[in-house]
């Protein structure tokens, strides 16, 4: 069967490697590479039995958990962090490249023990934290924010109790307190700088206000390859990852973000065709929930922080920003979406 949802993420990535172009030629190329092996996986794991897929999901999301572990034990810091291990010159992210196997574990947990009681459902909460507060300590706020949303999603729709929920969120007070407390003080003044538009506009606040000053430049139709002076010389900094939404729409104009969403809009409706079918098992039900989370949260948070409507948390843009680890993910997380909704 044709799947339309891949047809789409490939359209994405053709722009995302247009606008990469814009960076120069290897960083076009490079993300060519990732989309190339993505669809790799994506065909191989079409040849991967069902059962084999969900019963190495445990032991993959195990291996996911120990690079993490190893990440933190070992790892060098890039840039204050510990999140990649480089091979032949490519940084890989396990965080990002065990998700699909997180959520496809914790999903398979939920339909052979589904949560009838509060020691369930702490169970299922402790299988979700312990990934998340992994990601969390590399520091890299960004993705542990998508992985507990993406994965506490999956939680939500399995149809957690209500009472469930509100022992949750009374819990939320002092951990929202102790959260406040373990966050580094660059991310909080993060915060701060959204807070607060106009604090310090050459320091905390220069990424997104160059952000916006890129996308309004770009006007109706943009900048072309060569005129797009924010992006090209540097002034909007992290252009070809974090803010490669207002690089893309200071090159193409509005019409050109216009086609973007349009492309995303198509897409996120294919991943909800998946949870509204009926022909899908619960299992495929939630990890096309967890699939369709983890993009859309990505592209909330990148779109939200590009035109300041959120913090700046240091999330891609999936197909289009740069980065292997994550053009890899997307399309495993695709393969495995596909290959249990095909039963």
């Amino acid at each position: 069967m044709q799947d339309k949802t891949v047809i789409l993420s490939i359209s994405l990535s053709i722009i995302g490697i247009l606008t990469q172009y814009l960076f120069g030629l290897e960083s076009a190329g490079s993300h060519l590479l990732f989309m190339l092996i993505g669809l790799s996986s994506y065909i191989l794991l079409q040849k991967v039995e069902r059962q084999i897929l969900i019963r190495f999901s445990g032991p993959l999301s195990v291996l996911g958990a120990a690079l993490l572990l190893l990440l933190l034990l070992a790892g060098d810091p890039t840039r204050g962090s510990r999140r990649w291990f480089f091979i032949f010159g490519f940084g890989l992210q396990p965080s990002v490249l065990a998700a699909p196997f997180f959520a496809l574990f914790l999903s398979s947990v939920l339909v052979m023990s589904p949560v009838k009681n509060i020691w369930s459902f702490l169970r299922t909460l402790l299988v979700m934290a312990v990934p998340v507060a992994l990601v969390f300590k590399q520091p890299d706020l960004g993705t542990a924010l998508v992985l507990f949303l993406a994965l506490f999603s999956v939680i939500f729709y399995s149809g957690v109790p209500v009472r469930h929920l509100l022992v949750l969120s009374g819990l939320s007070v002092p951990a929202l307190w102790l959260f406040s407390r373990i966050l580094k003080p660059y991310q909080l003044q993060r915060l701060a700088s959204f807070l607060n538009p106009q604090l310090d506009p050459t320091g905390i606040n220069y990424n997104s206000l160059q952000s916006v000053i890129a996308i309004g430049s770009g006007h109706l139709l943009g900048k072309g390859f060569l005129g797009a002076s924010q992006s090209k010389l540097m002034f909007l900094p992290e252009a070809n990852t974090d803010f490669v939404f207002a690089a893309l729409t200071e090159a193409f104009g509005v019409l050109g973000a216009l086609i973007l969403l349009t492309v995303f809009f198509l897409f996120f409706s294919s991943l909800l065709a998946d949870i509204s079918s009926s022909r899908t098992d619960r299992l495929a039900k939630y990890y096309a929930v967890a699939v369709f989370s983890f993009f859309f949260i990505q592209f909330a948070f990148n779109v939200g922080m590009n035109l300041r409507l959120l913090p700046v948390v240091g999330v891609p843009l999936p197909f289009i920003s740069q980065g292997g680890s994550s053009i890899l993910a997307s399309y495993i997380f695709l393969g495995i979406r596909k290959r249990l909704s095909d039963g």
